[in-house]
C-alpha cells in the first residue's frame, strides 16, 4: 500500500497536519461564530414569539370563550324561535280542528232545528185539515192556528245559523186589537 510507504510518511504526515490545522482555524474562525451569530438570532426569536404567544393567548383565549358564548346564546335563541313556532303551529292546529268540528256541530244542529221546522209545518197542516170539519149545513167550519210559520231562513252572517220565523197570522189577542181603518176618516 502506498500510504503506508516509509519513503513518502513524512510527506503525507505534513500535509495533513496543514490541511487539518487551516481547515480548523477556518472553521473556528470564519463559520462557527456565524453558526452561533444564527443560532443566538433563532433562540431570541423563539423567546419573543413565546412570549408573543403567550400574550395571545389571553386574547385567543378571551376570543374563544366570546365566541363560544355568542354560538350558545344564538343556538338557544334558535331553539325557542323553534320552540315558538312548534306551538303556534300546534295552536293553529287544535284550534282549526276545534273550529271544524264546532262548524259541523252547528251545520247538524241547523239542519236538526230546520228539519223540525218542516215537521212542524208538516204537523200544523195535518192539524188543520183535521180541524176543519163538515158542518150540518154544507159550509166547513175551519179553526184559526195561532201561528203560522211560513220560511225558515238561513242567515249568512252567522255561518249558517238559521233565524227565527217570524209569526203571522192571527194571535189569541185580536179581540183587543183595533182595526186599522178605525182611527181614518175618508175624504171624497
Amino acid at each position: 500500500m502506498p500510504q503506508l510507504d516509509t519513503a513518502t510518511y513524512l510527506g503525507q504526515v505534513t500535509w495533513f497536519t496543514f490541511v487539518f490545522v487551516t481547515f480548523y482555524l477556518v472553521i473556528v474562525s470564519y463559520a462557527l461564530p456565524q453558526i452561533n451569530q444564527m443560532i443566538k438570532v433563532r433562540m431570541k426569536k423563539v423567546e419573543r414569539t413565546r412570549g408573543d404567544a403567550t400574550q395571545y393567548d389571553a386574547e385567543r383565549a378571551q376570543t374563544e370563550t366570546a365566541y363560544n358564548a355568542s354560538m350558545g346564546g344564538a343556538a338557544l335563541s334558535a331553539l325557542g324561535l323553534l320552540t315558538q313556532s312548534v306551538e303556534t303551529q300546534n295552536n293553529w292546529g287544535v284550534r282549526t280542528v276545534h273550529t271544524l268540528r264546532n262548524q259541523e256541530g252547528r251545520a247538524r244542529s241547523n239542519q236538526h232545528y230546520v228539519r223540525t221546522l218542516m215537521d212542524s209545518e208538516a204537523r200544523k197542516q195535518r192539524y188543520r185539515t183535521m180541524m176543519t170539519t163538515p158542518s150540518t149545513s154544507g159550509k166547513s167550519k175551519t179553526v184559526k192556528p195561532v201561528e203560522e210559520v211560513k220560511e225558515v231562513q238561513v242567515d249568512p252572517k252567522t255561518k249558517g245559523a238559521v233565524k227565527a220565523p217570524k209569526a203571522k197570522g192571527k194571535t189569541k189577542d185580536t179581540k183587543d186589537a183595533k182595526p186599522k181603518s178605525a182611527g181614518k176618516s175618508r175624504k171624497s
